[in-house]
Order: structure tokens, then sequence, then C-alpha cells
């Protein structure tokens, strides 16, 4: 028994298992995240009748960061934050500049509020739209700070347009969330 060295024998893997011999590159989570932050880019070939984009309605550009940040994906949560509307910007033209450097400050607060609450009481189905409503005001504050350099947007339109123009947005929030957290196991701190 003493410096014995064991040799086991492998069997030949079944004809169409999956290889273990690389570890694999792209989660599941991750392809999500992938999608939900091209999806923001979708919604602008879609016509719409009204005077409110589809994006400010429905909100998708708030997906793949709910989604990073309640499965605790702080990098990738800041990122997409950071990145999708100036790759938006610059591949489509939409959002404007202004509207871009707004979204890029909502996009950072909404991740912060979210991993903050996470971080509190855990992962809960409600965090997106709670996140998005209290991301509006501090927003806000930024459009009356920088009006020149941000999206020419009153305040108090800016706080109303929250709910009156984006409960699908809400609603759409409060979906991925529950999927999110009912999702076998929860989601965990990423190792």
């Amino acid at each position: 028994m003493g410096d014995e060295t064991m040799i086991v024998e492998m069997k030949s893997p079944a004809p169409f298992a999956r290889s273990t011999a690389f570890p694999r590159v792209i989660s599941d989570l991750q392809l999500v995240v992938v999608g939900l932050a091209l999806l923001p880019f979708l919604f602008h070939f879609i016509p719409v009748s009204t005077d409110t984009p589809l994006g400010a309605r429905l909100l998708p550009i708030f997906y793949a960061p709910l989604l990073a940040a309640l499965y605790f994906r702080l990098g990738m949560a800041v990122a997409l934050a950071a990145l999708v509307p100036w790759i938006s910007h610059i591949l489509l033209g939409m959002p404007p500049p202004g509207m871009a450097g707004l979204l890029t400050a909502e996009l950072l607060l909404f991740v912060l509020f979210v991993l903050v609450l996470v971080s509190w009481i855990g992962p809960r189905w409600w965090m997106g739209p709670a996140a998005y409503l209290l991301t509006k005001p501090f927003s806000g504050i930024l459009l009356v700070l920088l009006p020149d350099l941000l999206a020419p947007i009153p305040y108090l339109a800016h706080l109303t347009g929250a709910v009156t123009r984006s409960w699908p947005g809400l609603i759409a929030l409060a979906i991925i969330g529950w999927i999110a957290t009912r999702h076998k196991g929860g989601p965990q701190p990423a190792s």
C-alpha cells in the first residue's frame, strides 16, 4: 500500500456524449445574457405609431444587466451597463449621444441598486422594477445638473415617464426576476 500507484482504466464515452476534455467556455447564463443584451438592437427596427420609442416602454436594455446582477456577475453587469448604449449608438445611431450617456448612468445605478438589494436580502423577483424606480430620481438629478451633456428632459417628465410610459417594461423586469429567482437553485454567488 505504501508507494503503490493505482492505475484506473477509463471506458470510452458514449457515442454522442459531450467531451469533457475541454471545460465549457461559455455558460448558459452567458448565452442568455448576451442574447438579452442584443435585444435592444432589435427594438430599433420595430416601427412604432406613438411618440414614445418601444425601448422606453419595454426597457429591453435593462434585462441583461438585471440577470447578470441577480446572478452576482458584477463584471458582466457593469460591462453591459457601460457598453450596450454606446454600442447601439455607434452601430445604429440610436439612442442619440445625450440619451446614451443618460442610459449608461441609469444602467450603472440600476446595477448598483440591484446588487445592494441582493446583498441585503437575497435575490427577489421584484428587484428589477424596484431598482429601476430607485434609479430614476438620481438620473433625474443628473439631467438637472448636466442638461447640455445629457438628454434635454424635464425632471418631472423624467420621473412620471418612469411609471406612465414604462409600466410594460416594469412588468417585464418583474417576470425576468421571477424566472431568475425560480430557476433551479436560484441565483448563487459566483465562485
